[in-house]
């Protein structure tokens, strides 16, 4: 079982670079601190890439001579979505209700 388990995170390893004989030479919290970090770092490479392709895309449309409307790059990247807290729904859910005149119920 130990070695099946060691042969996945030697694949996943080598699948975001690390060598077999650089994965050898770590111990498991060495091997899933570096493979979080790397992880960690393709996200943030990914959302610089998309940000940068939004800001091409905006600059383009900007200067097609549409004077009309102005763009962001959030038009072309879409907008990043906000986790809410349990709290936070529950409170915007009252004051929902509160808004079409729903009753409160304790």
């Amino acid at each position: 079982m130990f070695s099946q388990i060691a042969e996945k995170c030697e694949v996943e390893g080598y699948k975001l670079g690390l060598k077999p004989h650089e994965f050898w030479a770590m111990i498991p919290s060495e091997f899933f601190k570096w493979q979080h970090a790397q992880v960690e770092n393709l996200k943030m490479h990914f959302t610089h890439s998309k940000r940068l392709a939004g800001m091409i895309c905006c600059t383009v449309a900007n200067f097609s001579g549409n004077s009309k409307r102005k763009y962001k790059i959030e038009d072309f990247i879409g907008r990043e979505k906000v986790k809410q807290t349990n709290e936070e729904m529950f409170k915007r859910l009252k004051s929902l209700n509160k808004m079409l005149g729903g009753k409160e119920v304790k």
